[in-house]
C-alpha cells in the first residue's frame, strides 16, 4: 500500500527548476546533500522522502506538507520583499490616531497599512502641502 504523500498531485507547488527552493532545502536539511548523490534525484522527491521519514500516517503527511508549505511560502515572501526593498514598519500611535485611521482606511476599502503607504506617498509627492499643514 503506498503512503497518502506518493499520491500525484500533492506537491504541485515544488518546480523542479527553483534554485531559491532547492537552496532553501539544502539550508534547512542536512541529508540534502546525499539524497541528491543519487540518480533520478529531484525537489519533489526529497520533500516526499523527507516527509515520509518523519510521518507514518495520512494526517501527519498533510500536517507536515502544510508545515513545509507554509514555511516556504513566508520564506520566498520574504525574498521577494528584499528584492523590492520592503520593509516592516511598526507605529505606536494612539487609541484615537488608531480609530481614526481605521474610519479612514475603512472609507477607501483598503487596509490600514495600504492607506499609511498612501498617505506617504501623497506626503512624498505635495511636500509644500503637508509642511504647510503642520
Amino acid at each position: 500500500m503506498t503512503d497518502w504523500i506518493d499520491s500525484k498531485n500533492i506537491l504541485k507547488w515544488v518546480k523542479e527548476d527553483n534554485e531559491d527552493l532547492r537552496n532553501w532545502l539544502a539550508y534547512r536539511f542536512s541529508n540534502y546533500a546525499e539524497y541528491f548523490k543519487s540518480e533520478n534525484a529531484s525537489l519533489n522527491g526529497f520533500i516526499r522522502y523527507e516527509v515520509k521519514g518523519c510521518s507514518s500516517n495520512k494526517d501527519t503527511q498533510k500536517v507536515e506538507v502544510q508545515r513545509l508549505h507554509k514555511a516556504w511560502k513566508s520564506y520566498e515572501r520574504g525574498l521577494k520583499n528584499a528584492s523590492n526593498k520592503v520593509c516592516k514598519l511598526q507605529l505606536e500611535v494612539s487609541k484615537s490616531a488608531r480609530d481614526k485611521l481605521k474610519v479612514l482606511s475603512n472609507a477607501d476599502k483598503i487596509s490600514q497599512s495600504k492607506y499609511i503607504e498612501k498617505l506617504i506617498n501623497y506626503a512624498r509627492t505635495n511636500p509644500k502641502l503637508t509642511a504647510r499643514s503642520l
